[in-house]
């Protein structure tokens, strides 16, 4: 995946946050709610949740993450909109989730 900052984010606004190596970790089904999302609400999971990092971003910058890396934004708390720009690769193979985020229409390359 590829995240390009449309503008400054930080942690009122909204802060990209990553997992480090949890792209390489195995977990269990039960570990995720119906929608793919990470549950907070299990101890195992808050172990490896509070192991979680964030960087400030100004405009223009580009992180590139493994599409299996757990990462997550926290609400924007300021009154102004955040925007980024993200592009993530996937194989044929690889299916989105019907009626999550990456559930969207196929563009080709």
């Amino acid at each position: 995946s590829v995240w390009l900052s449309l503008g400054d984010e930080f942690i009122d606004n909204g802060l990209l946050e990553f997992i480090p190596g949890s792209h390489k970790m195995c977990f269990d089904s039960k570990q995720f709610d119906d929608r793919s999302n990470f549950r907070d609400d299990l101890v195992e999971n808050q172990e490896i949740i509070a192991r979680r990092v964030h960087f400030n971003l100004e405009k223009g910058d580009v992180v590139i993450f493994h599409a299996k890396t757990l990462h997550s934004a926290q609400k924007n708390k300021t009154l102004r909109t955040k925007f980024s720009f993200v592009y993530s690769v996937r194989a044929t193979s690889n299916l989105p989730i019907k009626n999550t985020r990456s559930d969207y229409k196929e563009v080709p390359l």
